[in-house]
């Protein structure tokens, strides 16, 4: 059972396994040569564990999908509501179509428009979505890392 730093993000309480900080007498054969097979436990001492106050990559490009899909959802909303209120007011004269049988819903239009939403909601583009955020451990971005131990009591 080795002991491996560990890193907790606190904004969605996941974590990821970091570099080794201690190695079992197992691991420490297998290094030498004289054991055929490595450790393969993997622990974590709440001193080797670092908590870092923000979204772990996986929750930060969750939040982004999710972010555009109801935008993409609340867009789409706006145009259905612009069009219902077009073609109803158009249906009462007061739109600015002059043809009332023209102007009516139909059907077929608003089930195209909710297929085209499933659409949007089956099948995610990720093309769209920004990169992931940059690694915790990268040396570029040291000031906007909140870091603090745990210690045992």
């Amino acid at each position: 059972m080795c002991y491996h730093r560990r890193l907790l993000y606190g904004a969605c309480n996941h974590s990821a396994w970091l570099a080794k900080a201690q190695s079992c007498e197992t691991e420490k054969a297998f290094e030498a040569g004289s054991n055929a097979v490595g450790c393969s436990w993997m622990f974590a001492h709440p001193l080797t564990t670092t908590r870092v106050d923000r979204l772990c990559p996986k929750c930060v490009r969750m939040r982004a999908w999710s972010d555009a899909m109801i935008g993409k959802i609340r867009t789409l909303l706006r145009t259905l509501q612009e069009d219902v209120a077009r073609r109803l007011g158009a249906s009462d004269g007061r739109g600015d179509e002059t043809d009332g049988e023209a102007s009516k819903l139909d059907s077929r239009d608003l089930s195209g428009m909710a297929a085209e939403l499933a659409s949007w909601i089956a099948t995610p583009d990720t093309t769209e979505l920004p990169p992931l955020a940059p690694s915790a451990r990268d040396e570029e971005t040291p000031g906007r890392i909140v870091v603090s131990q745990f210690h045992s009591v």
